[in-house]
């Protein structure tokens, strides 16, 4: 946080906006709300989100965080049922725990319901039972579209002129190292070609929960605290602050949330306390750049 407070003060007339965030929902409602092919939404998702960067780089704004991906959007991964005993089976051999790391980044695994094969299955439960396989092939079609469109987005924006001229620092926050290899090294690029950069703070939230954010935050303190690292009575506010995902930068000023359902992400969740949230009720590809200017001209 202490780069981006430095920035700030070296700006000759500092923004009365310096964080804006944005909840990206509704990306998958509408294509089938509006039958349109998901590549198609997922380029439409493409196109919004760099309109809207240039309207934060013309209005100022240092610091922009969008929330792309929930953690619960197909990505959560399902541990199998023999994953405690391939656990303890890494742990023995290696002779040190599995860090949660290394859990997360297992493949997410859809698991079909099985039933048992006998004169007890009844006509309903295969139907049941195609129901399920037929929407396991679904949504994992979902998912892999949506893999291969975050690895073309994050490819493309690499090498986005507004983002280099205008030096553009990109951050990920979340546990994306858990998405498949082409993401993470999507992801990996974007954040090298930038990381010199300082004008601009431009962050996504990629397979990430607000809860999940603070949990992990305390797991470090925790471990500092058995570490006898830190004294417990010294954990407080500012502590948890600087073991969160988002410790590097100032708690945002304004959320956005987009879609129906009139509901708070929960995205940056600990840095949210005194941020004003307003609503725009329209799914995300609906809304263009004049929605936010709206509210960033009536905060």
């Amino acid at each position: 946080m202490l780069d981006v407070l430095n920035f700030l003060k070296k700006k000759e007339k500092p923004a009365e906006i310096k964080h804006l965030v944005i909840s990206i929902k509704g990306i998958i409602e509408w294509a089938k709300k509006n039958e349109k092919p998901l590549e198609e939404v997922f380029l439409r998702r493409n196109k919004l989100i760099l309109d809207l960067v240039n309207l934060i780089i013309e209005k100022d704004i240092p610091i922009f965080t969008i929330y792309i991906l929930s953690e619960s959007t197909y990505l959560k991964s399902k541990e199998p049922d023999n994953l405690i005993q391939t656990t303890k089976a890494q742990t023995q051999s290696q002779n040190q725990p599995m860090t949660q790391a290394q859990i997360q980044a297992q493949k997410p695994e859809y698991q079909i319901k099985a039933f048992e094969a006998g004169e007890e299955t009844d006509n309903k439960e295969k139907e049941e039972y195609g129901e399920n396989e037929e929407n396991e092939e679904y949504e994992e079609n979902e998912y892999t579209q949506l893999t291969e469109s975050l690895t073309e987005f994050f490819n493309k924006l690499a090498n986005e002129e507004i983002i280099h001229n205008k030096k553009v620092k990109i951050s990920v926050l979340g546990k994306w190292y858990g998405l498949p290899g082409m993401v993470v090294e999507s992801i990996k690029s974007v954040i090298d070609k930038t990381k010199d950069y300082d004008s601009f703070f431009l962050n996504f939230c990629v397979n990430y929960d607000g809860q999940e954010e603070i949990i992990d935050a305390f797991k470090l303190i925790i471990r500092s605290v058995e570490g006898e690292n830190i004294n417990e009575y010294l954990v407080n506010k500012n502590l948890i602050k600087e073991n969160v995902y988002s410790s590097y930068f100032i708690p945002p000023d304004i959320i956005i949330e987009t879609g129906i359902d009139h509901k708070y992400s929960g995205v940056l969740l600990w840095d949210s306390v005194n941020a004003k949230i307003f609503f725009i009720e329209k799914l995300f590809p609906d809304i263009d750049k004049d929605d936010v200017e709206k509210i960033l001209q009536n905060k």
